[in-house]
């Protein structure tokens, strides 16, 4: 006899698959994709943001191992909706916006809790300070739990140093790019099937290095208790 289905299960896991399938079919990663394609894919990369054309050719990027070379039957939907890891996972390949900038930059902050650490002259902590925020700098002060749970993992190298610059704007963006890069391995060790969502469209400064359990283990913990709550979580 057929075992049936369990309707919690099913439902539960509703939320990441809408959740990806509006990530697959976001413009500028279905753009992205079929610019990487070359020849006559990258001339369909201009229509995948036109409002009458977008949205099939959108979905037809998604759908196509071509396009992204991401395999949704390979993805584990009950691991995303049932686990922390799971969770943070599907915030980080799916939110967009001033949200996800909130959560990349307090993530790299706190990635950053040594190298500030070592900035011993009242000086060059005030020049952190002011690249940072009060807001950013305060993340990575307090940073001493990530860094200690995540010291077997190298987020840091082949990334232009945030606190190396008096640059405001440079600062930002070396911020963003640890965020993404940091992210990106997190995702690969979760779920690697997932990882094109977070490379394609983002020019990473460095190759994806799958994090370990543990390491993905700690950053879930974090994003959980010092970013705003996501109205798409699972938890």
């Amino acid at each position: 006899m057929t075992p049936r289905p369990d309707p919690a299960a099913a439902l539960s896991a509703l939320v990441p698959a809408s959740c990806l399938a509006a990530a697959c079919l976001a413009p500028g990663r279905a753009a992205a994709a079929l610019r990487a394609g070359g020849g006559p894919a990258a001339r369909l990369a201009a229509l995948a943001s036109d409002t009458r054309f977008g949205r099939p050719i959108r979905r037809a990027v998604a759908m196509s191992d071509a396009g992204f070379g991401l395999g949704i039957d390979k993805v584990d939907l009950s691991l995303l909706a049932g686990s922390p890891e799971g969770a943070v996972v599907l915030r980080f390949v799916c939110q967009e916006g001033p949200g996800a900038a909130t959560v990349r930059r307090q993530l790299a902050a706190a990635l950053l809790h040594e190298r500030l650490r070592r900035l011993v002259s009242r000086a060059d902590r005030e020049r952190a300070r002011a690249v940072l925020g009060d807001a950013l700098f305060v993340a990575a002060s307090h940073g001493a739990a990530l860094a200690r749970r995540t010291v077997g993992h190298d987020f840091l190298s082949g990334i232009d140093d945030p606190l190396a610059t008096s640059d405001i704007d440079e600062a930002m963006s070396r911020m963003d790019g640890l965020g993404v890069c940091a992210m990106a391995d997190i995702v690969a060790g979760v779920e690697p099937a997932l990882t094109p969502l977070m490379t394609t469209g983002n020019a990473l400064a460095r190759p994806v290095r799958p994090a370990s359990h543990p390491v993905c283990a700690a950053v879930a913990r974090f994003i959980e208790r010092t970013c705003p709550p996501w109205p798409a979580s699972t938890s």
